[in-house]
């Protein structure tokens, strides 16, 4: 085979033909007229394409009288032979990378060699073959068959040439008229397939004859020989209908064959050449193509539609992908809203179930709140059967305002209310209703859902209860108090008129019923009295239980100015706890110390006015005349006093603020000093000179006591150490300080500061050696016997018994000053002293006198036969300098 620019090759237009004879001529244009006559009749009758083919063939071997006739569609890179005519075997795919036929498709046109044995390229399809001539049919431009002929006993010529191009041009029109036909067949064939497929879906009940719609639609309409479907169950595709299988794959893993790389990769596998192909899963033998699609839902693949060809069928062609890809689309639509109806039923079949025996009330709404759908549990819920309420408003069971409430709905915007229903036979019934809107026209239905919470709403009722009151008594408590004072405060700025009042209430002797009748009976008066003071107060008085023994009430809505009403409610409290409570079989009356606090404008929080509140009760309790005391300025300095002095009077040894004085005990007939009592004083910075009846009390409650009592003691041996001869120095000694290793302390003291114990005396009150009378016993005893001097100081204001009083190892007794000072004005304090005096007398010990500071005074206790004391009437206490002086250690 040669290229066109050789001799020997002659492509169309071929020019003019040979000279021959005339002969000869007219013969050749017979043969070509016979030859085109021929091909018109094969044309004319329609015949299908490879009887139209081999009719042509047949014509150009007979009327052109040569050996090899062929014609092969051009598929791919190879030509493939449909029809052919002559003697020989013919190559069924030749390629088309050589030879004239490559040529002839290349160049599309016709190519005529005379003579093969000069073409170096000539691609022998049969042995002896001298000359060739290849002519390309044309589709709309594109070369899709090619006609083939070869002569052995002649060279073919230009005459041989032009009635085959005429052929090749008419063949190309022919198939070109057939392809549009069978398009406009297939395409017609496809619409209708998809009209069919819509009704199919449409009239499946279920996924199963959605797909044998589509299974036998495909294999119906195109004749497509064995069509299937297989759906994903785990990692393996089971089969769901299938066409034309006479061996059937029920499932198929997912790693095997093209269906399952289709399923494992989610894309189309198309493969046009299936015969060589080693992952094909041959069901069928000479599967020559197949077509896998797979199907998909949210994207997830969930199974695949396979289509495949035999070999006595042509392969799958562009035209079919396009068809099948797209029946698949339709496929998977149709699982999609069966998947969706599938489920809407499934979950409709559960919500009915569920509504059914469900305790919660489901209902369905009209717009204007009428119900047209309850629950079976209304019955149980609200004693209504279902359709007694049917058709019917729900406002018979649920409040005016929840018709409010579903107007006020928004589409998708549910709202969660907590009602009070009524149950059919009149007990409340708490829901908590939950109310969607699920339309968002106005013709839209609400869904609600109810459910019981009234033990819920029971539960926070009483806890909202305990949290505002006292579990003992059934009073609010403090909370509610705090709560209720902040509106009374609040209004009373908004108005500039504090018209309340609170009275701060403690029972007197609680303790004291408590420790003898014990904690029941003590629960019991608390219970008894709360009940009497809820009953004398109004009905809009706040009473409240504070803790312990402590109550107050709130008094509101008080005519200004408030304080004669206040005072009058505190009046008929008093009134009213004359009469005993019985407790236990016992009568027990009890006294209430009250404090009254009228509201004031600059009270900020209620803690200011309770604080004021508190303080008029202390008040009130510390006055023996008075149960109940009005808050005034002076009380609050008196607060701000005392916290003053509790912080500064445990670092006021430190600071230098305390100072001990001495004041001499002396005979009274002759006026000599026997002793000198060590008297502390506190000289506060701010405060000035603090009285030792306000301090001595604060040091024993801030446990200090011992440390302070230590300093004195420590300061008294010191200086008297400096002092020469025999006056005593007389320290006063507390109860708390007198307990444990007390003499251990004294020895130390005294082995400091250098004095001999004979030269210090210890006054122990009577409450001191009370306490533990073995104890105070064995302690006065070492003091005794280390030459210590020993008295009782405050006699006669004590506890002691005289039982055991002369078990006391005591050096002297001294009288109290209040017993003194009421010397000459009655009868009965001579008679307490000469009393006292007496006693001395039995016990063979000395009494000595506090607080004389008059002469008469002095005289009496003589006549009474008192030898010592001490008072104003000789000297005050005495700071060190000046004790020092008198005692005799300094000039005068």
């Amino acid at each position: 085979m040669t290229g066109q620019n050789e001799v020997n090759v002659h492509p169309v237009p071929t020019g003019s033909p040979d000279a021959r004879t005339a002969e000869a001529a007219t013969v050749a244009d017979r043969r070509e007229l016979a030859l085109l006559n021929r091909a018109l009749r094969a044309l004319d009758v329609a015949l299908d394409r490879d009887a139209l083919f081999q009719e042509v063939i047949d014509a150009v071997h007979d009327l052109l009288e040569v050996e090899h006739v062929g014609i092969g569609l051009v598929n791919g890179d190879c030509l493939s032979l449909r029809e052919v005519a002559g003697n020989g075997e013919w190559i069924q795919h030749f390629p088309l990378g050589s030879g004239v036929a490559g040529q002839s498709i290349r160049s599309a046109q016709a190519v005529l060699v005379e003579d093969v044995a000069t073409d170096p390229h000539y691609y022998p399809m049969h042995p002896g073959v001298v000359s060739e001539i290849c002519v390309p049919l044309l589709d709309a431009g594109r070369v899709v068959a090619l006609l083939n002929v070869e002569s052995v006993a002649r060279r073919l010529n230009e005459r041989d040439l032009r009635p085959l191009v005429t052929l090749g041009t008419w063949l190309g029109r022919a198939l070109e008229r057939r392809r549009v036909q069978v398009e406009t067949e297939r395409q017609r064939r496809a619409l209708d397939l998809l009209h069919e497929l819509r009704n199919g879906f449409d009239a499946a009940p279920d996924q199963g004859a959605a797909i044998r719609v589509v299974v036998d639609g495909l294999s119906r309409t195109f004749g497509y020989p064995h069509v299937s479907v297989y759906m994903l169950e785990g990692d393996v595709a089971t089969l769901q209908h299938q066409v034309g299988y006479t061996r059937v794959i029920e499932h198929i893993a997912l790693t095997q064959g093209v269906l399952g790389r289709c399923c494992r990769s989610g894309e189309v596998q198309w493969l046009q050449d299936a015969v060589h192909d080693p992952v094909v899963l041959r069901a069928e033998d000479m599967v020559t193509s197949e077509l896998c699609v797979p199907l998909v839902r949210d994207g997830e693949v969930i199974g695949a539609l396979n289509v495949e060809t035999l070999r006595d069928a042509p392969p799958l062609q562009d035209w079919d992908y396009q068809v099948i890809v797209s029946v698949a689309g339709y496929l998977q639509q149709a699982l999609e809203r069966h998947h969706l109806h599938e489920r809407a039923r499934q979950q409709e079949a559960t919500y009915r179930l569920l509504a059914e025996h469900m305790t919660d009330l489901v209902c369905l709404h009209e717009p204007d709140g009428t119900l047209t759908y309850l629950s079976p549990s209304v019955q149980s819920l609200l004693g209504y059967a279902p359709h007694e309420l049917l058709g019917r408003s729900p406002w018979p069971v649920l409040p005016r305002d929840a018709r409010r409430s579903l107007a006020n709905l928004q589409p998708g915007a549910p709202e969660t209310r907590r009602w009070r229903a009524w149950h059919r036979d009149g007990h409340e019934v708490w829901l908590d209703t939950t109310v969607s809107r699920i339309a968002s026209d106005d013709s839209g239905v609400f869904l609600s859902c109810s459910r019981d919470v009234t033990e819920r709403q029971r539960a926070k009722e009483r806890l909202e209860w305990e949290a505002t009151h006292d579990s003992l008594t059934r009073l609010t408590n403090r909370a509610q108090l705090y709560a209720s004072l902040e509106l009374e405060m609040a209004r009373a700025r908004r108005s500039g008129r504090p018209a309340y009042a609170v009275l701060y209430l403690d029972l007197n002797r609680f303790k004291v019923v408590n420790d003898s009748l014990g904690h029941s009976a003590g629960d019991e008066l608390l219970k008894a009295f709360a009940g009497r003071l809820r009953a004398t107060m109004r009905p809009d008085d706040l009473v409240c239980r504070l803790g312990g023994d402590e109550f107050a009430v709130l008094m509101t809505g008080l005519p200004l100015p408030c304080l004669e009403e206040v005072q009058a409610a505190a009046g008929r409290l008093l009134r009213a706890l004359e009469s005993p409570f019985s407790l236990h079989g016992h009568a027990v009356r009890v006294t209430v110390s009250i404090g009254i606090a009228p509201g004031e404008l600059h009270h900020a929080t209620p803690a200011d006015i309770l604080r004021d509140a508190d303080l008029s009760m202390y008040r009130a309790k510390r006055d023996p005349h008075h149960a109940v005391a009005t808050f005034s300025a002076d009380m609050h300095d008196h607060a701000v006093r005392q916290l003053t002095l509790e912080g500064d009077l445990p670092h006021a040894a430190q600071r230098g603020e305390l100072e001990v004085l001495y004041q001499p005990i002396v005979c009274l007939d002759t006026g000599e000093t026997s002793a000198m009592e060590a008297l502390v004083r506190w000289r506060h910075p701010v405060l000035g000179m603090v009285s030792p009846l306000d301090f001595i009390p604060l040091a024993e409650e801030l446990e200090i006591i011992s440390g302070l009592g230590a300093f004195v003691l420590e300061d008294a041996c010191r200086t008297f150490a400096r002092v020469p001869g025999t006056c005593r120095v007389q320290v006063n000694v507390s109860p708390r300080q007198f307990r444990g290793s007390f003499v251990r302390t004294v020895q130390d003291v005294l082995a400091r500061t250098g004095l001999a114990p004979a030269r210090l005396g210890l006054e122990i009150t009577e409450s001191a050696l009370v306490e533990d009378v073995e104890e105070a016993a064995r302690t006065l005893g070492e003091l005794r016997h280390m030459g210590i001097n020993v008295q009782i100081d405050d006699f006669g204001t004590g506890h002691s018994s005289l039982a055991f009083l002369h078990r006391f190892p005591v050096d002297a007794l001294k009288i109290d000053r209040a017993f003194i000072a009421k010397l000459g004005e009655d009868d009965v304090s001579a008679d307490l002293v000469r009393t006292v005096l007496l006693l001395g007398q039995a016990l063979r010990v000395p009494v000595i006198a506090e607080g004389i500071e008059t002469a008469a005074q002095r005289d009496q206790l003589i006549a009474l036969g008192c030898r010592r004391g001490q008072g104003y009437l000789f000297s005050r206490p005495l700071d060190r300098r000046a004790a020092l002086a008198w005692a005799g250690a300094l000039p005068g």
